[in-house]
């Protein structure tokens, strides 16, 4: 019998620092849209409907255009990231609701929406699902514990610490596809 397909460290590591980012990301947009609309469980139960959303548009996106380069979507995401990072809070006090809501909705939200693309296409090349969506929990989980470093920087430059997470996670990806057949992971090593 042939040996079973094993996914490359590479993969792992990229897994574990997107399941770390997205905590972090989650958390901002939480907080973030808690001081503009207020603490309410009904802001935080819209906020939660929004992050799924995302995640649901990002992966009807990848189901049908099926994106083969990932760089674009990192690129896309680190932007997105650095942008509402450097945007302070008060850029929305005083604006009409309406477009209060939509401009902090898009800031919050778009990067969620690139973490999930990245998410769904490295997920899908993954050998072993199981083993992939363990590392994504277990760097969730530490995603979790880096949210007290907003007590050092501000949940304002939080976003920072996930760029890095960020950052590492496209190591992770450059060396998943150095490391692994094409045909494995269904692209070029252009990633």
């Amino acid at each position: 019998t042939a040996p079973l397909a094993k996914d490359p460290p590479g993969l792992l590591v990229q897994m574990f620092f997107l399941g770390a980012g997205f905590m972090l990301v989650e958390t901002k947009a939480v907080v973030h849209m808690a001081l503009l609309f207020g603490g309410t469980w009904i802001v935080n139960s819209v906020v939660i409907f929004a992050v799924l959303l995302m995640i649901l548009a990002a992966n009807l996106f990848v189901a049908v255009a099926q994106p083969v380069r990932l760089a674009p979507f990192y690129a896309a995401l680190l932007l997105s990231l650095i942008v509402s990072a450097l945007v302070p809070m008060d850029t929305f006090l005083g604006m009409e609701r309406t477009a209060q809501i939509a401009a902090a909705s898009l800031l919050a939200f778009t990067p969620i929406f690139f973490a999930g693309v990245v998410f769904a296409v490295s997920f899908t090349r993954a050998a072993e699902p199981d083993r992939a969506f363990g590392f994504n929990i277990a760097g969730a989980m530490f995603g979790g514990l880096a949210e007290y470093s907003s007590m050092l920087l501000g949940f304002q430059y939080l976003l920072f610490v996930a760029v890095g997470l960020y950052i590492v996670s496209t190591t992770g990806h450059q060396k998943a596809v150095i490391g692994a057949p094409a045909a494995h992971i269904g692209h070029d090593a252009a990633g």
